[in-house]
């Protein structure tokens, strides 16, 4: 299935360590050029790309790749074993015969490479949505507020925008938002 932004998003990844410990299993030891063989434990950690989007995200475009990648070097293009952990989530239309709601596909997985190898394990879980067919999943507004969150810990940035409203008398705010981590609102309105 095609991954076009704003109708694919990411997973999001959360508490992924620095540092991680992988054993290799049987099939490194079909790998002559490969530093490592079955029963090995590899220290390996965040590589400069893992959490960081490699491309723009542009409306209608490509969704380009971002993971969380890890190396027995640290780097991302020289390694003896690299591990990469991966995910979004896509609306779609299953069957426009019979369907009158849009379904959302979330795929997750893990890619390993090494010398020889370079094998991915995946898994799409299908759940069918009470949005309409005809509901507009994201419109991007043209006016935005637009905040930017740091994380320290990598020097990493995420976006948030969201443009909406909240008429006089009533208590529900509309809003769209698009997010790249946790959110957390707060409404104050009349005397509060």
């Amino acid at each position: 299935m095609p991954q076009y932004y704003p109708y694919s998003l990411y997973c999001r990844f959360e508490e992924f360590p620095a540092r991680t410990r992988y054993t290799c299993g049987r099939a490194f030891d079909a790998l002559p050029l490969c530093p490592y063989s079955y029963g090995s434990r590899v220290e390996c950690r965040q590589t400069p790309l893992s959490g960081a989007i490699q491309g723009e995200l542009v409306q209608g475009g490509d969704l380009p790749r971002y993971e969380i990648i890890y190396s027995d070097t640290g780097l991302d293009e020289e390694f003896g074993l690299k591990v990469s952990s991966y995910g979004h989530g896509m609306f779609y239309i299953a069957d426009l015969n019979t369907d009158d709601y849009q379904t959302l596909a979330v795929i997750k997985g893990i890619r390993v490479e090494a010398a020889g190898l370079r094998k991915a394990f995946e898994t799409m879980d299908v759940w069918e949505t009470r949005i309409p067919l005809d509901a507009a999943l994201v419109k991007i507004p043209q006016e935005l507020d637009v905040a930017w969150r740091e994380d320290a810990a990598f020097g990493r940035f995420s976006a948030v925008w969201y443009a909406g409203d909240a008429p006089e008398g009533e208590e529900v705010l509309r809003v769209d938002m698009q997010l790249a981590g946790p959110a957390y609102i707060g409404i104050h309105g009349g005397e509060s």
